[in-house]
């Protein structure tokens, strides 16, 4: 685990190399974090206005248990002792072996399988609140983000030691990938409702791979921060390599805070 130096400005806009990726809104937050990126694709809505995410997505960060069935395709995911089952491409979801229908189908994208995440926490009753300006869906509960994953990540993150005045200070709007740079561009709006003195900015991100997690340098630079202003932060994102092996970037998520 180890955290990394960044650069960080407060200019829209700024011109970027060409990346493998476009610039992608951030449509998903769980409990504190929003999720930015999931690989091998970004939570995103579907023609049927649906937000669907990955499978491994829904045991790492939201803690159900989940298996696949590669010859019948049938996904099945355990939580709170009731068991639900898709199937890729289709509309039908089993609840506990009762049948019921989807208003839109489970996806398999480059070996993953996508699941609509309304079904979910409807099926699962966790809380959870779509706001149709942002287009943004927001999942709580404390049995939440308690998996392994995220003990491992929250236990080695020196940030968790600055103090916070605002956890909901930033809300991430965008982001942009560069594979070839090795950048991660996020742009970051104040909703904290005043002005934020500069020193006290937290966008906070984790960039997750497989074995290690790469972190936000606490002692970086932080500009002011006007009320409404969009801050963008470009942070240099390290190749991971272990054992020989080159990682891959799993996730990357933010916490939004002020600093005190």
């Amino acid at each position: 685990m180890s955290s990394f130096a960044i650069q960080a400005t407060t200019l829209v806009g700024q011109a970027e190399a060409a990346s493998t990726t476009q610039d992608a809104y951030v449509h998903l937050k769980i409990n504190d974090y929003y999720v930015l990126y999931t690989s091998p694709k970004a939570p995103y809505v579907d023609k049927n206005n649906r937000l669907l995410i990955p499978l491994r997505s829904i045991s790492e960060l939201l803690g159900a248990t989940v298996g696949y069935d590669v010859t019948t395709k049938v996904a099945s995911i355990e939580m709170n002792n009731k068991v639900v089952k898709y199937q890729v491409n289709s509309k039908k979801v089993t609840v506990d072996e009762a049948d019921s229908t989807l208003d839109t189908v489970p996806v398999l994208y480059k070996g993953s399988i996508f699941i609509p995440l309304s079904s979910f926490v409807l099926n699962f009753g966790i809380k959870n609140e779509w706001s149709q300006n942002d287009k943004l869906y927001t999942l709580t509960g404390d049995n939440l983000m308690q998996s392994s994953l995220a003990k491992n990540w929250e236990e080695f993150d020196s940030f968790a030691s600055l103090p916070a005045n605002n956890l909901n200070a930033f809300r991430p709007i965008s982001y942009n990938y560069n594979t070839k740079k090795h950048t991660v561009t996020i742009k970051s709006q104040n909703i904290s409702g005043s002005d934020i003195a500069a020193g006290h900015e937290g966008v906070h991100p984790y960039f997750i791979f497989e074995e290690t997690v790469q972190y936000d340098d606490k002692s970086r630079p932080r500009p002011s921060v006007k009320k409404d202003e969009v801050v963008e932060t470009i942070w240099n994102v390290k190749p991971v390599v272990i054992n020989g092996v080159t990682q891959t970037l799993q996730y990357i998520l933010v916490q939004g805070r002020s600093l005190k």
